[in-house]
């Protein structure tokens, strides 16, 4: 275990801030305020790069405060939105390039990544960094539980889509006469789209180059800043670790929720699928195993969940599962 000075001197934070134009500036200040609270605890100021989009509300709160706890700290206005992947990828490698560090930790702006949980995300890495002989380290801050602070929908989505991004993985890996090293999980399948993450640098450096080689395509580089780093430091021999942190029961606001679920996922997943050379029946049978044990197939939304599949394979016959259960 490392001091929290140890920490201090050894660790980058990137934090991406975006809110959607409806939040008013006040709104802003009160959430971006204890975000920033008490991160110089474990992150020297000059080490943490904020990621902004030019001409925002939130551009506006971040350099027009003199008193509030994010005063003075690195700022970084991106000339054009790239989503979350591309104010990740921007903030990663411009800590890499103005500062020394052994590892970056990657925190949202809406206040439900606590800074207390820093010490714990590093801890795992130097962990597994002491018993493995692998430069691409990376540490993921996971849920408690994901319906609480999303909503049971958008829980059901996550968990369809993460069971197949790790059948992609496995099936690549497998190709390539390997196997996942999931010593560091905890006993659990990783929380992949848990925005709280940890990189050493060399996986910080693989994960600017896969987001940042990105189709021009907004609804991928909105989902993928967690998913797609997961299956490139995975599919080269990449080691992840698992820590549970805290997570806000509600979130005070969200960007999603709007999104058309079925066709952003889709288009993740067919992305993910081509970017690796998964045949697509891979792909099909993978997604009709998913979601067989999918409670929300057998609501309402089914048809949600059939659109999403014809994005995979438009011809594609349906499967049929067993009748009884």
């Amino acid at each position: 275990m490392r001091s929290i000075d140890q920490i201090r001197d050894l660790v980058a934070v990137v934090v991406p801030v975006h809110f959607d134009p409806s939040v008013p500036e006040n709104q802003i200040y009160n959430i971006l305020e204890p975000v920033f609270r008490d991160q110089a605890l474990f992150c020297r100021p000059e080490r943490s790069l904020v990621v902004v989009d030019r001409n925002t509300a939130a551009e506006r709160v971040l350099s027009s405060s003199p008193n509030a706890s994010f005063s003075g700290l690195p700022i970084h206005v991106l000339p054009k939105n790239r989503a979350k992947a591309g104010a990740v990828a921007a903030g990663l490698a411009g800590v890499m390039e103005n500062s020394d560090f052994q590892f970056v930790i990657t925190r949202d702006c809406d206040g439900d990544h606590a800074a207390e949980d820093i010490p714990r995300l590093v801890s795992m890495g130097f962990d597994i960094q002491e018993q493995v002989e692998n430069e691409l380290i990376s540490v993921i801050g996971a849920r408690q539980s994901l319906e609480k602070p999303m909503g049971w929908v958008r829980e059901q989505w996550e968990r369809l889509t993460n069971r197949i991004l790790l059948d992609l993985v496995r099936f690549s890996l497998a190709q390539a006469g390997a196997v996942a090293d999931e010593r560091f999980w905890g006993g659990q399948d990783p929380d992949l789209q848990s925005g709280y993450r940890l990189y050493s640098r060399k996986a910080a450096e693989q994960a600017v180059r896969c987001l940042e080689a990105l189709p021009e395509d907004r609804t991928v580089w909105t989902f993928s800043c967690e998913y797609v780093p997961f299956a490139e430091l995975m599919i080269r021999g990449g080691i992840f670790g698992q820590v549970r942190r805290l997570t806000l029961v509600e979130q005070p606001v969200t960007s999603y929720g709007s999104v058309d679920l079925a066709e952003a996922y889709g288009r993740l997943m067919v992305y993910v699928g081509n970017n690796y050379g998964i045949p697509t029946s891979v792909l099909l049978q993978s997604f009709d195993n998913a979601v067989s044990s999918l409670s929300l197939f057998f609501t309402d939304r089914r048809e949600e969940l059939l659109r999403c599949r014809r994005l995979i394979s438009a011809d594609a016959p349906l499967s049929r599962g067993p009748q009884f259960i």
